[in-house]
């Protein structure tokens, strides 16, 4: 009889502490999350993937917000057209997106690239950190001129004390008119070895006058040459790529 009496006590015991529990789970879920859950209906792909990283403060329900109403842009002029044409879709959504959401158009696409692989199931790249005692990459952007056809034309050094090529540069260069960010370029930098060179954009169709400029290296490709940068010691979560070189705002000449 006693044994029966615990054993009923105990169950009951192991009941209320799952059901507090579970009470004190729902009661602590962020807002976030739960904005995150009214946007994704239970049975969506990799919800708990994406509810995952919401929590964890990757991504916000914001974020799924501004990816979602691109993808019902990208459907509307895909309907309209017929086809998907990236030359003329892609921007048009972009500064749609950019405009409603009151965000820069590279912040755009980064939000739109980083949510867009959890919605593939794609967990976010993490943190690496870079050997202190690596080789640290020095660059310098010693000259930004626009040529006839409109294309950057990017004279850089490269002074770091390694002798092969270093991994392939990717020079993000935000493009403003007076204050506003008008547009955004990239200038790939490879098989650069030791010394200066010149690189070019493809053609820009946007007016500016101004620029600024983050450059990126792969960070696994950085790793395995024993590279580092002196910005930062390791990428951010979900960044493939690591800041080397930072550009402040100028003027174009």
């Amino acid at each position: 009889m006693i044994k029966r009496v615990f054993v009923f006590i105990l169950c009951f015991f192991t009941l209320f502490l799952a059901l507090n529990g579970c009470t004190i789970s729902s009661r602590e879920k962020s807002k976030e999350v739960i904005r995150a859950e009214e946007l994704l209906s239970v049975g969506f792909p990799h919800r708990d993937l994406i509810l995952d990283e919401v929590e964890s403060g990757y991504i916000s329900a914001r974020d799924i917000e501004l990816y979602l109403y691109m993808e019902e842009r990208f459907e509307y002029y895909i309907k309209i057209d017929g086809e998907y044409i990236i030359s003329k879709h892609d921007d048009l959504v972009i500064k749609e997106a950019a405009e409603k959401f009151n965000l820069s158009e590279e912040e755009v696409n980064i939000i739109h690239y980083n949510v867009g692989n959890l919605m593939v199931g794609i967990k976010p790249k993490d943190e690496i950190k870079l050997d202190d005692d690596s080789i640290p990459v020095v660059l310098s952007i010693d000259k930004v001129e626009l040529s006839e056809q409109k294309e950057l034309i990017v004279t850089v050094t490269n002074s770091t004390n390694y002798d092969g090529e270093l991994p392939m540069i990717n020079m993000t260069f935000n493009l403003y008119k007076g204050d506003e960010n008008v547009s955004f370029q990239v200038v790939w930098a490879e098989n650069f070895k030791k010394g200066t060179s010149s690189f070019k954009s493809l053609p820009i169709s946007e007016e500016f006058d101004s620029f600024d400029c983050v450059a990126y290296i792969n960070i696994d490709n950085m790793k395995s040459l024993n590279l580092k940068s002196s910005i930062q010691s390791a990428n951010d979560k979900g960044e493939t790529v690591i800041p080397v070189y930072i550009m402040s705002k100028t003027d174009l000449e």
